[in-house]
């Protein structure tokens, strides 16, 4: 197996990692019935993550299944070490292997799978994603590799050189950090004297917050000449100054420390607060920002009404009235759900609006794996992305899907 290094230049993932080394796993490298030997072979790749000498490495392993709900993630120790240690010295020759545990994930691991080793500093994770996952195509994407040149362990490694907040590698790397359990740290302090002055120190609601975001950017912003830049835009301004708005409530509760007579619940409480406080904007967030580019546009739309009780979809097109006058033809309706990532999840969307058979999604996820866009195809199903999102799918993907200015044009 050869070794093939490569400069991935994104500001983002090099603050999370130096170097990541992949493979394609063979039958081999995984505990199976036909190997259960839990090492794979110290190649020059993993040299440069694990140096030229014995050592023991505590690592985060984590599976990423094509369900969402089903990514496992343990905690454990490999074993970096020359197997012929003891004749190196007198034969010059070594033979460098990693070994790692049995546990919930590596018995997960089948032939075929995506292998990623990181190190961050001292730090290592092992990730593993299913064979034609979105988690595996998100991740060959951003190593800017495919299946066919990973059967043997390349390595990348990160150089910090800034780009552009909404540049298209780094809107890929906000979703596979996510993908991968770790959040990205996503705090602008410049903003905190504004923020405060506008929200006098609390956190503003959705909509307060979004009104503040599309006044910053008015200047950088065009949601009916380019709907689909405004998106973004609006999207990751918004998400970076909750995140800062939110750090700084955490770092004032810390500082002014919890209540001394029930220190502990008043830490779970806090807790709780902010964890309830991220569910409850996660959708909304989105959605209101499409509002503003659909009332921009002057679309027609209802947004949020029930279609079949309990059905709410997120925005009917022209409107809730004309989906109930049984007369108003069914092929002039239009409904669009909005997920910012919809990995497994997008089945749902399918029992929503008994009328309208052809559904769309709006969604910011990039490379969607071909096994899941061609389900969704078969499924009446298009999915509606920004334009420089759509252009990270392959090109018989893009056939299939709608860019938002291209949404727009249709139900107007």
């Amino acid at each position: 197996m050869s070794a093939q290094v490569n400069q991935i230049y994104s500001g983002m993932l090099a603050d999370y990692f130096d170097e990541v080394a992949f493979k394609i796993l063979a039958q081999v490298d995984t505990i199976s019935s036909v190997s259960n030997q839990h090492e794979w072979n110290g190649v020059t790749a993993l040299k440069r993550l694990f140096g030229e000498h014995r050592r023991e490495c505590p690592v985060i392993f984590t599976y990423l299944h094509e369900e969402e709900s089903r990514i496992s993630s343990v905690e454990g120790m490999v074993t970096w070490y020359d197997s012929r240690e003891k004749s190196s010295a007198r034969t010059g020759r070594s033979e460098f292997r990693l070994y790692y545990p049995s546990n919930d994930v590596t018995r997960e691991m089948k032939a075929g799978d995506l292998l990623v080793i990181a190190r961050k500093e001292e730090t290592f994770h092992i990730f593993i994603a299913e064979k034609a996952s979105v988690a595996e195509q998100q991740l060959l994407w951003m190593f800017g590799t495919d299946r066919e040149h990973a059967t043997g362990f390349k390595i990348k490694e990160f150089a910090k050189t800034p780009l552009p907040l909404n540049s298209t590698q780094n809107l890929v790397s906000r979703f596979l950090l996510d993908t991968l359990g770790i959040t990205p740290k996503d705090a602008d302090e410049d903003y905190i004297p504004a923020l405060n002055a506008a929200f006098h120190g609390q956190m503003p609601d959705t909509d307060s917050l979004l009104h503040f975001v599309i006044n910053d950017l008015k200047q950088e912003i065009d949601p009916i000449e380019d709907p689909d830049e405004t998106i973004l835009k609006l999207f990751y301004k918004q998400e970076i100054l909750y995140k800062t708005l939110e750090r700084n409530r955490i770092v004032n509760k810390i500082n002014e420390g919890f209540n001394p007579s029930d220190p502990v619940q008043d830490f779970i409480n806090f807790s709780l607060s902010v964890q309830n406080a991220r569910k409850s904007r996660a959708g909304m967030a989105l959605e209101r920002q499409l509002c503003f580019i659909f009332n921009s546009n002057k679309v027609r739309y209802s947004y949020n009404k029930v279609t079949e009780h309990p059905s709410k979809p997120d925005f009917i097109f022209p409107s809730i009235e004309e989906y109930h006058t049984p007369t108003f033809p069914a092929d002039q309706l239009f409904m669009l759900a909005s997920k910012s990532t919809c990995k497994d999840r997008w089945r749902q969307v399918l029992s929503e609006a008994k009328r309208i058979s052809h559904k769309h999604l709006f969604t910011l996820e990039p490379q969607i794996s071909v096994n899941q866009t061609n389900e969704m195809s078969s499924h009446n199903l298009t999915l509606v992305l920004p334009h420089r999102i759509k252009m990270t799918y392959t090109d018989n993907q893009q056939k299939s899907i709608l860019t938002l200015k291209d949404f727009i044009a249709l139900v107007k």
